[in-house]
């Protein structure tokens, strides 16, 4: 009978002890605000993308897209990748409601959610979407820098003309 409970006391500890592992693990800093800060530095998008071991489309994502020239050449240049394992974060699979693997998730830098692709995308098509998201967030991005210069040039401009004509008056 003792050698029944101490058996039972060590299988308790054991399992409290991993229960305890896998909850550090779940709480340890989110990975996509860490690619966000070094994002917002290097002026990129960040590409988030979830996926599983056993996701069968997310190996041929890995071995046939990811391995391609252009995209590789891509991602370099224009986005911070960061790869999420669902198994070990599923606080981040629950809070951004992903459904199925693979999901990409593409974060700005100031970390709004810009676009998500779910599921296999072929080479060309991958590549199309994300440069297309590239362009469009930083088109815009540069269209509202150049407005916000030009209202300050503006302001400036009308400062100074009303400045000439209070001296003019006198």
């Amino acid at each position: 009978m003792r050698k029944y409970l101490k058996i039972c006391i060590i299988v308790m500890i054991l399992f409290s002890f991993f229960t305890i592992i896998a909850e550090v693990k779940q709480n340890r800093e989110n990975p996509i605000q860490k690619a966000i800060k070094k994002a917002k530095g290097e002026k990129k998008l960040v590409l988030v993308w979830f996926t599983t071991e056993w996701c069968y489309w997310c190996k041929v994502m890995e071995n046939k897209v990811f391995s391609h020239k252009e995209i590789k050449k891509l991602l370099e240049e224009k986005y911070i990748l960061i790869k999420i394992d669902g198994d070990v974060y599923r606080k981040l699979i629950s809070k951004y409601k992903i459904r199925g693997f693979p999901t990409f998730k593409v974060f700005t830098p100031e970390g709004k959610e810009l676009l998500t692709i779910v599921g296999y995308r072929p080479e060309k098509i991958f590549y199309n979407i994300l440069q297309s998201a590239y362009k469009k967030y930083f088109r815009k991005k540069n269209k509202k820098d150049n407005n916000t210069k030009y209202k300050k040039t503006q302001k400036g401009e009308n400062e100074k003309n009303q400045d000439k004509k209070e001296k003019d008056k006198k």
